[in-house]
């Protein structure tokens, strides 16, 4: 559909079939890690799933870049056609998996509030970045999101169906996790977005150079993440995931303090450092707070983490480019001037988000730490 659009309805309307068919088989992948791999191995092919994961949109500014220089904007989508069918016939082959089953019923009416909220934040940013952050669409739009929480807050209090098992989160050492899985795939995303809009506009690249800029970034992501998962099963969450969140500080920290005196070889080095960071905590998050939950709970754990760290990515697109757009609909100075003050401001935000990362996982092992010695018989 995507590939034959003429009208840019029907290629909306393609994408959010891609994004359906998204939404289906990422919980679906980590469910039958889960289902199927012994819990002494569960960080390392955790660390491969997450790999694809965190490869693939990464890649799609190298992709996408390398296909508008070379031939089309269509090739994108028609190039992606015979691997669908490809990997459709392979997975037919190989996966096998009985359903447990369930008598619980769907949750239609938590989807369509669910749906909507998140649909009024992300519109929010959007008209905050086309129209400015002190436009009345903005305060709407975020008024809106308000009542859609509140909304779903009652929702949930007084429904017995529910679309997302939340009192998962009453357990502080699942929430410090899914908070920092929810901020690494924000930052993951939207870097990714920043970035090649930095260097076309400010550094003067071309759009084929500014999506190569991520590519040797992914690649050593998608190299660590195994390794990150092989050292949870060996050492538990802490190691990995402190190693992560120093990381992303001093990437995200760099970012923001050279963002004048950036060059496209710099760019690429601290996203190459910042990567490798993102990839030894992302798996290592969701890995370690299903070890904290009945086996039964897993796929519950498996649905919270997948559906916010879907929305994670585009919601720091959202964010992300309304700070750039607000900065350019000013029109006060050249357009690489204020890209470049857009895409600092943005990087503020993603250091502010990697210091609270850091505190989820100092906090998590304090709080483990403290447990521990409760545990301790008194001598």
């Amino acid at each position: 559909m995507c590939a034959t659009a003429q009208v840019f309805p029907v290629l909306l309307t393609g994408r959010l079939l891609q994004a359906v068919a998204t939404g289906i088989s990422t919980p679906l992948m980590y469910h039958l890690v889960m289902s199927l791999i012994p819990q002494r191995k569960l960080g390392t092919y955790m660390g491969i799933a997450a790999m694809i994961i965190s490869l693939a949109p990464a890649l799609g500014p190298t992709y996408g870049g390398t296909m508008a220089a070379f031939w089309s904007w269509r090739g994108v989508f028609i190039v992606a056609v015979p691997l669908l069918l490809l990997t459709a016939w392979i997975g037919e082959k190989n996966i096998f998996l009985e359903a447990d089953g369930t008598q619980e019923k769907f949750d239609w009416i938590g989807l369509v509030l669910l749906s909507l909220t998140f649909f009024c934040l992300s519109t929010a940013f959007a008209n905050g970045g086309n129209y400015g952050f002190k436009s009345s669409r903005f305060a709407w739009m975020l008024a809106a999101f308000s009542g859609g929480v509140l909304l779903l807050i009652g929702h949930f209090h007084f429904s017995s169906r529910q679309i997302l098992n939340f009192k998962l989160l009453l357990n502080p050492l699942i929430c410090l996790r899914w908070l920092n899985f929810f901020i690494l795939q924000f930052i993951n995303i939207g870097i990714s977005f920043v970035i090649p809009i930095f260097v076309e506009n400010y550094l003067h690249s071309s759009a084929f150079v500014a999506g190569l800029i991520l590519l040797p970034g992914a690649l050593l992501g998608a190299a660590i993440s195994p390794y990150a998962g092989r050292l949870f099963d060996k050492h538990g969450a802490f190691i990995p995931l402190l190693i992560s969140s120093i990381c992303i500080v001093a990437g995200t920290g760099m970012f923001f303090t050279l963002t004048p005196i950036l060059t496209t070889l710099s760019t690429t080095l601290i996203y190459l450092f910042l990567r490798g960071g993102f990839n030894f905590g992302f798996s290592n998050s969701m890995s370690d707070a299903s070890t904290q939950v009945l086996p039964q709970q897993k796929a519950d754990v498996n649905s919270l983490f997948n559906t916010f760290q879907q929305y994670a990515g585009s919601f720091g697109t959202s964010v992300l480019s309304a700070v750039i757009s607000a900065q350019q609909i000013k029109k006060d100075a050249s357009l690489a001037i204020l890209t470049a003050k857009g895409s600092h401001f943005d990087y503020s935000i993603l250091l502010i988000l990697a210091l609270v990362s850091l505190a989820t996982v100092l906090a998590a092992k304090h709080l483990t730490t403290k447990t521990d010695k409760s545990k301790t018989p008194y001598i």
